[in-house]
């Protein structure tokens, strides 16, 4: 138990030193997103990627490949990749950005 609150406090020590922002834009229509789920132990939702909830649309998961192959497959933007953070132990994270409906004039 002593191992697992040492761990964890120490992620959480190194994820606030280095998470200066916390939202990114993903590309010019995904502006304001923002990662789900919290290192060391992230508790990212289990949807996939293009579920939509209260006005956010899920663009990106960590589930099955890390933000690094995200970022170099051009899935999410460097700035996204930059705000990422900590890598999770446990779990996963998805990249959340807001959801608008453009109407046409």
């Amino acid at each position: 138990m002593q191992v697992k609150t040492f761990i964890t406090f120490f992620f959480l020590g190194v994820g606030i030193a280095t998470a200066a922002e916390t939202t990114c834009d993903n590309s010019s229509s995904q502006k304001g997103c923002n990662w789900e789920g919290t290192a060391p132990f992230c508790d990212g939702s289990n949807h996939p990627v293009g579920y939509k909830d209260n006005g956010w649309t899920l663009v990106a998961t960590t589930k099955y490949e890390d933000h690094t192959a995200l970022e170099l497959t051009g899935k999410i933007s460097l700035e996204c990749y930059e705000i990422y953070g900590s890598g999770c132990v446990t779990g996963w994270k998805n990249l959340w950005c807001p959801w608008c409906r453009t109407y046409g004039v």
